[in-house]
C-alpha cells in the first residue's frame, strides 16, 4: 500500500513539474513575442524616411548659378513651388514641385526634389553645404551659389 502512495506522490509531483516547466515556456514565448514586436517596431521607427513636405525650404529658394564654364549659360530657379532649368540658348522649363525631402547630415543638407516633369516625375538631389555652396548629385564637382 505504501508503494502505491510514493509512486502516487511521484505522479502528482511529476504532473506539477510538467505544469511548471510548460507556465515558464508559456511566459517565454509570450516575452519573446512581446520583444519581437517592440524590436520591428522600433525598426520601422528608425528606418522611416524623413517627412516630406510640398514647398521648397527657404535656403534653397533663389537663382542657382555657377561659375563653371561649361554650364556658363544655364541656371536653376527655385521657388517655392515650383522650380525652373534655364538650359542654355535663352531656353527655360518650368515644373510644379510635388514634394522636398530633407536630410541633414554632419557637413550639409541633402534635399530630394521631385518634380513633375513631362516623362513623369523626376529628382533633383542637390547638397547645401553650411557656406552656402550648392551641388547637385550629378555633376557634383559643378559648384553652384545664389545670385
Amino acid at each position: 500500500m505504501s508503494s502505491f502512495r510514493g509512486e502516487d506522490r511521484r505522479k502528482r509531483k511529476e504532473r506539477r513539474i510538467d505544469i511548471i516547466r510548460r507556465e515558464r515556456r508559456r511566459r517565454f514565448l509570450k516575452r519573446a513575442g512581446i520583444a519581437l514586436v517592440a524590436l520591428l517596431g522600433l525598426r520601422a521607427w528608425v528606418s522611416r524616411p524623413p517627412p516630406a513636405i510640398d514647398v521648397a525650404p527657404p535656403s534653397l529658394i533663389g537663382t542657382w548659378v555657377t561659375e563653371n564654364e561649361r554650364y556658363a549659360d544655364r541656371a536653376f530657379v527655385i521657388s517655392q513651388d515650383d522650380i525652373e532649368f534655364h538650359v542654355g540658348d535663352g531656353a527655360v522649363t518650368y515644373h510644379p514641385i510635388l514634394s522636398v525631402q530633407e536630410v541633414e547630415t554632419a557637413d550639409h543638407w541633402a534635399y530630394q526634389i521631385s518634380y513633375a516633369s513631362p516623362d513623369g516625375v523626376a529628382v533633383l538631389e542637390v547638397f547645401l553645404h553650411a557656406d552656402g555652396i550648392l551641388r547637385m548629385k550629378n555633376p557634383n564637382y559643378v559648384v553652384w551659389t545664389l545670385r
